[in-house]
């Protein structure tokens, strides 16, 4: 990995973090979900839309931080 590609990484990662806090996403799936999404299914791709649009961000990237904090399955 080069060094362009940490410092993208990492910036990608802060932003997410900033853009998307764990805590407001734990407590919105619990809510609207209970535990976790499930993707795979697409039973659950309007919620993820739906998140998405809260937080003003692409489905895309609410799909990997929610599987990168565990709270969507892949």
């Amino acid at each position: 990995m080069t060094s362009l590609e940490i410092c993208e990484y990492q910036a990608n990662t802060c932003a997410a973090a900033f853009l998307m806090p764990r805590p407001l996403l734990i407590e919105r799936v619990k809510r609207y979900k209970g535990d976790r999404l499930h993707l795979k299914a697409y039973a659950d791709y309007p919620l993820l839309k739906d998140l998405a649009e809260e937080f003003s961000v692409s489905p895309t990237a609410m799909k990997y931080r929610l599987i990168n904090l565990g709270l969507a399955d892949q």
